[in-house]
């Protein structure tokens, strides 16, 4: 069975935040990976792929808290795909409650006018 069947994995897409698929909305899918990161222990992210970077994609994980950029066909849609793929605990994808108090409490901040992440 798929992550996704379990209802721990979403396919976060950013192709239509502007008209240009890999432009302007590639650093929104950023910032949000960097947020995602940055609170992986308290939202119960598992894994994170990036499907953008050439060749291959890349990938983060808990177990190793670090990218890597895969260095053969590893993920379908690689490289160029316009979304992320998240995966969390089956303890948070179990508990509505926890994480929407999660997301409360530590919400996306903005994006300055150049793209980049304040935190």
């Amino acid at each position: 069975m798929s992550v996704h069947a379990t209802g721990r994995a979403a396919d976060l897409s950013y192709r239509h935040i502007t008209k240009h698929r890999w432009g302007k909305g590639r650093p929104h899918a950023v910032h949000v990976m960097k947020w995602l990161v940055k609170n992986a222990d308290v939202l119960g992210v598992e894994m994170i792929l990036d499907y953008m970077p050439a060749p291959h994609g890349r990938g983060w994980r808990c177990d190793r808290d670090a990218w890597e950029n895969y260095k053969k066909a590893t993920v379908s849609g690689a490289p160029n795909g316009d979304w992320i793929h998240v995966e969390i605990s089956p303890k948070m994808a179990k508990d509505a409650d926890a994480m929407r108090a999660v997301l409360e409490s530590h919400p996306l901040p903005p994006m300055e006018s150049d793209g980049t992440t304040v935190v």
